[in-house]
């Protein structure tokens, strides 16, 4: 009896450890600071990584990345300023899912304001399929403010040209001039989009397609930047077939709206 009673006790203790394990798991933290890091630190607050990248490639279901002050720029960023390259990559590229009840969620340390500056594709994109994610507490400025009109006319007149050259060989690949602020063509769900400054996308600011349980709150841009638009590209039925929640939103960008959410796929 007393025997039986033991091994119940060590099958409940080792159980409760277990637990307590996969807690542990689902709920680390990770540093990022692009002046002081390094991607070959472990993460930790002392020991933090550089880049938001390597911090999204170690996250799992549950783990928060916390950045800290900083100007977070894509690869090779000036080339598209000056027109050496007009198809830069992304500056976060948010190839890891979290699970319901356990989302990556990615955010700004407490007290600190990092930035996330492009001059390619865009600040924060989210590859098809990526799900159960928060992003929060960014400034994301774009190159709109170096793009002139008659640059923006001999863009637009290029892509016309490629679209109707009947060439399948050539395709329009100038996202300096299309690049977004955060975005996803889906299908994704369970995104959090909030407390972010987003200005100066020749894109879209934030738009998700194909997508459901997007909530996209408190974003803004700053009023005292030059071409300040309200634009808002919300269809209601869309809208209220995915439960998306959108407060205190501004379009900044330099041609199009800040906002798209399009077309939902309704998950159960």
């Amino acid at each position: 009896m007393n025997f039986n009673i033991l091994v119940y006790g060590k099958k409940s203790i080792v159980f409760v450890l277990l637990l307590f394990s996969v807690n542990l798991i689902y709920s680390q933290e990770l540093y990022v600071s692009q002046p002081l890091g390094s991607d070959s630190n472990s993460g930790s607050e002392s020991s933090p990584f550089k880049t938001i990248n390597k911090a999204i490639s170690e996250s799992i279901p549950g783990t928060t990345s916390l950045v800290m002050d900083g100007l977070y720029q894509n690869n090779n960023y000036g080339t598209g300023l000056n027109g050496t390259s007009l198809n830069n990559s992304p500056v976060i590229n948010f190839n890891q899912s979290g699970v319901i009840g356990s989302p990556i969620t990615l955010k700004n340390l407490n007290g600190h304001s990092p930035k996330i500056q492009f001059d390619g594709a865009g600040g924060i994109k989210f590859p098809n399929g990526v799900n159960n994610i928060i992003v929060e507490g960014f400034e994301i400025e774009g190159p709109s403010a170096s793009i002139t009109y008659e640059q923006a006319i001999a863009d637009r007149e290029y892509k016309v040209l490629v679209s109707e050259d009947d060439d399948d060989n050539t395709s329009y690949n100038h996202n300096y001039f299309s690049g977004k602020g955060i975005w996803g063509y889906g299908p994704h769900n369970n995104i959090i989009i909030r407390n972010n400054v987003v200005y100066n996308t020749p894109g879209s600011g934030i738009r998700f397609n194909d997508s459901d349980y997007i909530t996209i709150e408190n974003n803004a841009g700053p009023s005292n930047k030059a071409n300040l638009e309200i634009k808002a590209a919300l269809y209601p039925s869309i809208f209220s077939a995915n439960n998306g929640v959108f407060f205190n939103s501004l379009s900044l960008s330099f041609i199009t709206p800040f906002f798209e959410l399009n077309v939902g796929r309704h998950h159960a």
